[in-house]
């Protein structure tokens, strides 16, 4: 199947753009959260900065992202869809347990970022 470059480009930019979002977020995870970047080790600390500003669970964001960008350069719906597959496990089954994990690390804390902070999309209007 023939791509057409602007696919091929939008793709790319994706994958740069989540790249760097995934970037940011695991820094922002080690300075802040202490200790590690990976989302398989736990924070020491409620990790509200960065990119977590704007959704709560960034490194999931960008690995999605970069999933459907290689479907989208490689010209593979397959890709796309089992990278949206991906982001729907992830919603079902890791999010309500590392929610819970949260809840009982940090309390209300967790519960009023929560509140605030969209899990997927940014919101467009902040609360002040």
């Amino acid at each position: 199947m023939d791509v057409p470059v602007a696919v091929r480009l939008t793709g790319g930019v994706l994958f740069a753009v989540s790249g760097a979002l995934g970037i940011w977020s695991a820094a922002s995870m080690l300075v802040v959260g202490g200790d590690t970047p990976l989302p398989s080790h736990m924070a020491r600390r409620l990790v509200i900065v960065g990119p977590y500003r704007f959704v709560r669970n960034p490194m999931a964001v960008a690995g999605i992202a970069q999933g459907v960008a290689v479907g989208m350069m490689l010209g593979s719906w397959l890709v796309v869809v089992y990278a949206l597959a991906g982001s729907l496990f992830w919603n079902a089954i890791v999010r309500p347990l590392e929610e819970a994990d949260l809840e009982e690390r940090f309390g209300a804390e967790f519960e009023e970022y929560r509140r605030r902070v969209a899990c997927w999309l940014p919101r467009l209007a902040r609360e002040a």
